[in-house]
């Protein structure tokens, strides 16, 4: 029982580290794709995030992925506890079934 236990968790453990590697790729070449969007938000008052989000089921095999990047003012700890701030989408990116880049938007 505990051999099968062990065997399950590193299973578990190789799949989560290879879909985190796959993303990190993609969000590396959507950061390429939307590299103008991303510019006027490239300094120290943003903070900028990258989330991966499966669009829609290949009929093969895999899916279409989007990459959003999200903006959040960066504020001082004192102002942050009293203002609450909504991000802002300011690119997306998607990957057809292959991994190829299929559009790129601007906000």
């Amino acid at each position: 029982m505990n051999k099968l236990f062990t065997l399950t968790v590193t299973l578990l453990l190789s799949a989560t580290s290879l879909f985190a590697q796959d993303d990190n790729s993609l969000i590396g070449r959507a950061k390429g794709a939307a590299h103008n969007c991303l510019q006027d938000f490239n300094s120290n008052q943003w903070n900028i995030t990258a989330n991966v989000n499966d669009i829609s089921i290949c009929f093969v095999d895999g899916t279409i992925k989007e990459v959003t990047f999200i903006a959040t003012p960066k504020l001082s700890g004192d102002i942050y506890p009293l203002v609450r701030i909504m991000p802002i989408v300011i690119a997306s990116v998607q990957f057809d079934c292959n991994g190829n880049i299929i559009s790129e938007a601007c906000y």
